[in-house]
């Protein structure tokens, strides 16, 4: 598995270890922090991909992909928002993927056996380059940290991008 960082900044302890979670994200924020665990879908459905997504599934930046976007939070806080990035093709053999409603696509995905992270990138990522749904997050922070895991599934290959809010550190 690669990993790779954008740049050389130093990641904080507490940060790594979050980003660097190897299970479920949802598993461990529902065991490791207070309150009531809550998905909030946001959009869900047919749409571009970002080009660096797209590349990373060798897919066409034209391609339309399924994109599910949701906020995963505590106590009705948002901690993390996430987007699923899932190319036409392998949609059809991880039709489950698109039908989830509110439950948790770790719920999911870690149930698979054959579930395999084949790249991670971690980044810390400016406001300026955030969706403006999650600009309203940040509160005074300038920048949040990220990481985008690309997965596979019996050879079908999705992306799952978490934003990390700055209330969970």
């Amino acid at each position: 598995m690669a990993i790779e960082h954008s740049d050389s900044l130093l990641v904080p302890a507490v940060v790594d270890d979050w980003l660097q979670e190897s299970g479920s994200l949802t598993l461990r924020m529902k065991n490791s922090l207070n309150g009531d665990f809550d998905v909030s879908v946001e959009g869900e459905g047919f749409s571009s991909a970002f080009s660096e997504d797209a590349d990373k599934l060798q897919q066409n930046p034209q391609d339309k992909m399924f994109i599910r976007e949701v906020i995963l939070s505590m106590s009705d806080k948002p901690h993390v928002f996430a987007r699923t990035t899932i190319p036409e093709g392998s949609l059809q053999s991880l039709q489950q993927l698109a039908t989830l409603g509110k439950k948790p696509l770790g719920e999911v995905i870690f149930s698979y056996p054959e579930l395999i992270r084949t790249s991670l990138d971690i980044a810390k990522i400016a406001a300026q380059h955030l969706v403006p749904r999650v600009v309203i997050m940040l509160g005074k922070e300038n920048a949040i940290w990220a990481r985008r895991s690309v997965y596979d599934i019996k050879g079908h290959r999705f992306i799952v991008s978490e934003f990390f809010l700055p209330v969970m550190f």
